[in-house]
């Protein structure tokens, strides 16, 4: 999510809400566990400047629990905040309609939330919670794609990846590789990145074999994030559809002019994808950066179009077309905003609903080298 000025969606829910929250601090027991249809868990690492639109967004889950059965759908939340140790929680729902969390488990502060071993646990703990047939996980904090921190490493002036778990003066950060290697294969019918950047192709292709549908912006989210109380009744069902909970979501920023991206894919195809890449890239010649959308709030990146960037290196109409019809077939659905960030155009025509890094073979660093370890670069290049 961005650190930027909210989105006009805080003032169809302000910040007023947030007393709700507290209220619902509940002595009632979590539920017996027993299978459901549906789990999802929200991951929370809200550690940060973002605690207040925490707690905006767990109200609204709150309010679109009440038309959910969350019987057959639980709604597990794990969250770090500022203040407080870890916890993992479920909603519930009282004998008058509403829904409040209560505490499932409560973790240390020894290991951070951005740690692999802490999201491992907490993973295998929603299963013993709350089993289910089938999983959905939202990836809920600040993020920038591909990009890494290099936590442990603290190599400075480097972006985060996932997450971002602030305490005793120390920030530690998540990045996509051990964000892959802490969610087991298969686990997630659907991942959510209700933060910004992690709609990269990098991003998909390393988590291709963890979920089946991926839900995620190229550009920022601002604070406000995802709207909730609406787009949770089009995933906890029985025929769950991801593109109507996307539309909403873009929705709510675009009319009111707020600059916002999303895309749904189905990861089934992402191998047709880095086969046809491959070909494209093996014949042809990288474009200038200067004539592609950027993503990116900076002029140089990190975010550029996957689609425009790939097609602009050959005009080669047979792997052109073989490129187009991969990603059309994994594209579920795409939106994005007339204007970015930085107040100037979007092309809507060249938008494909993913970025990709712009990979110049000069430039060297510890961000670069990082790329080459990724599972896209070993595919594709």
């Amino acid at each position: 999510m961005s650190h930027y000025p909210a989105a006009p969606r805080s003032l169809l829910l302000p910040l007023v809400i947030l007393p709700l929250l507290a209220s619902c601090s509940s002595d009632e027991p979590a539920p017996v566990p027993q299978e459901a249809a549906q789990t999802l868990l929200v991951y929370a690492v809200a550690s940060n400047n973002l605690y207040p639109n925490f707690h905006a967004d767990t109200t609204e889950m709150q309010a679109a629990a009440r038309h959910i059965d969350i019987d057959r759908f639980p709604i597990m939340l794990y969250c770090v905040t500022p203040d407080g140790d870890p916890e993992l929680k479920r909603m519930v729902k009282r004998p008058d309609g509403s829904c409040c969390f209560v505490t499932v488990r409560t973790y240390d502060r020894s290991i951070f939330s951005t740690d692999p071993r802490r999201m491992k646990a907490v993973i295998a703990d929603m299963e013993v919670a709350a089993p289910a047939e089938r999983y959905g996980l939202v990836c809920w904090s600040h993020a920038t794609g591909w990009s890494p921190n290099f936590s442990g490493h603290q190599v400075p002036g480097m972006d985060k990846s996932f997450g971002q778990d602030k305490y005793n003066g120390t920030s530690d950060y998540l990045d996509i590789d051990e964000l892959a290697d802490a969610i087991p294969d298969r686990m997630f019918e659907y991942i959510w990145f209700d933060c910004c950047y992690m709609g990269a192709v990098e991003v998909a292709y390393q988590l291709k074999d963890k979920c089946r549908y991926l839900i995620a912006y190229p550009t920022e989210i601002m604070n406000a994030g995802n709207c909730y109380n609406t787009t949770l009744q089009y995933v906890l069902r029985d025929a769950p559809d991801y593109v109507e909970a996307a539309r909403p979501l873009f929705k709510s920023y675009d009319d009111f002019s707020v600059p916002v991206s999303v895309g749904v894919f189905d990861l089934s195809g992402i191998d047709a994808l880095a086969d046809a890449t491959r070909a494209i890239y093996a014949a042809g010649e990288a474009p200038e950066a200067s004539a592609l959308q950027n993503y990116g709030r900076r002029p140089n990146g990190p975010y550029y179009d996957f689609g425009q960037y790939t097609l602009s290196y050959t005009a080669d109409e047979a792997l052109r077309s073989r490129f187009t019809e991969a990603l059309d077939a994994m594209t579920l659905y795409k939106a994005v905003s007339s204007k970015d960030f930085n107040g100037f155009p979007f092309d809507t025509e060249v938008y494909s609903g993913l970025s990709c890094h712009y990979l110049d073979p000069e430039v060297i660093s510890p961000a670069e080298d990082y790329y080459r370890t990724l599972d896209w670069y070993k595919r594709v290049y």
